[in-house]
């Protein structure tokens, strides 16, 4: 009897394992990964549309991999004018790598705030990958001392992207202003690790093709009046001013007041101005401002799988994609591979798993990371503001 006992309690007891066992199963089958997203959410549209374009990739994922549910978290390292602010941009990647249900951190918008985050990610051995970091030197050796080696306290990279850098675009913008026919070029920059880096690569390239380049002066990116600089500009008389910096950082301003004095010279920015609250800080002076684009415009989105993104892009938020938010889409759906492949909420596996990703075929192309964590994809656009928005033109050779 005491046996029998005994051995209905023993069935019962591994009945119970079993269930316990399965509910753990299940409740490992259904926990929470965590995205955080670092971007300006105010001033600049460009950083509502790479978020946009996150999103759009976890809901077309329906918000679960390998079993998890996705959640996605979406932090604001900017002010309300859209100028990055390192204090933000720190704490969000240390509230990030303090959650250990987050397995990604995609952003920043800006390379100079991509150096404040990088180190932290790597620190906590946190995948980050932006869509919009164009400085090479976060990645790439030769354009700064210390540079890459001081982002990567641990000697491992974790810090991936999916656009093009500077060092390509800049000197295809030279080379573009010097096809366009402009001999002579004045220099601005807002002093940041993106814009001043760019202006200095456009310049080296500006001399090596023989153009006149009558100076190059760094501005006050908060300030609300330009005139003192633009009249030194224009005692030069240049054919083109070209401008490495952010819409935030004094772009519309710069454009408007040199139109407001009657300057005759041209104006060429970088990607960092291809964004419609450029163009609506600029008014009606924008018009005719040419601009550089790693990638292509959405105007030029036209056919293939870039233009079925921007369609659904459309449905889904009722607005018009902004430049960018197709690579912010590729690094969202690159990120959520990597999590799959691992199969488990382990940094470090993600890890492995997206620096083991191989070709892959995104919305804005087909793409590797190489051993950088650099994308393969090196296309350059040149563009004009044509009737309030910024008109593809043509490819240009990297």
């Amino acid at each position: 009897m005491w046996q029998r006992h005994a051995t209905k309690i023993g069935l019962l007891s591994l009945i119970a394992a079993l269930m316990i066992g399965l509910a753990g199963c299940s409740l490992q089958k259904n926990r929470t990964i965590k995205i955080v997203t670092s971007f300006p959410m105010q001033g600049v549209a460009l950083g509502q549309s790479a978020v946009n374009a996150v999103q759009l990739a976890v809901e077309e994922r329906g918000g679960q991999v390998a079993g998890f549910t996705i959640e996605l978290v979406i932090l604001d390292d900017g002010t309300e004018t859209g100028q990055w602010d390192p204090e933000l941009e720190a704490a969000n990647a240390r509230q990030a790598v303090a959650d250990p249900r987050v397995m990604a951190y995609i952003g920043p918008l800006n390379s100079g705030a991509a150096k404040v985050s990088i180190p932290i990610t790597n620190q906590a051995g946190l995948v980050q990958i932006s869509p919009t970091n164009t400085w090479p030197g976060l990645t790439k050796v030769g354009f700064a001392p210390g540079e890459p080696g001081i982002f990567y306290p641990t000697g491992r990279r974790t810090y991936f992207r999916t656009c093009p850098t500077d060092e390509i675009q800049a000197p295809a913008a030279a080379r573009w202003a010097d096809s366009l026919g402009f001999h002579s070029v004045y220099i601005l920059d807002d002093g940041e690790a993106y814009g001043k880096g760019l202006a200095n690569l456009f310049e080296e390239t500006a001399y090596e093709l023989g153009m006149d380049v009558l100076g190059h002066v760094t501005i006050d990116k908060m300030a609300d009046d330009y005139r003192d600089v633009l009249q030194q500009v224009a005692a030069t008389q240049p054919d083109l001013v070209y401008f490495g910096g952010y819409t935030p950082n004094g772009a519309p301003t710069l454009v408007r007041q040199m139109r407001e004095m009657e300057m005759a010279a041209s104006f060429m920015g970088p990607d960092a101005i291809v964004d419609s609250a450029f163009i609506a800080g600029a008014g009606e002076a924008a018009e005719g401002v040419y601009a550089t684009l790693v990638g292509v415009p959405p105007s030029g989105w036209t056919t293939g799988a870039v233009a079925d993104f921007a369609a659904r892009y459309r449905a889904r938020f009722g607005i018009e994609p902004e430049a960018f938010s197709h690579f912010a889409y590729d690094a969202a759906s690159v990120v959520l591979t990597a999590i799959e492949r691992a199969g488990t909420d382990d940094r470090r596996a993600v890890l492995n798993a997206m620096a083991t990703l191989g070709e892959m075929e995104g919305v804005a192309g087909r793409f590797t990371f190489d051993v950088n964590g650099d994308t393969t994809i090196t296309t350059i656009s040149g563009n004009v503001v044509r009737n309030g928005d910024f008109e593809y033109l043509e490819t240009l050779a990297p």
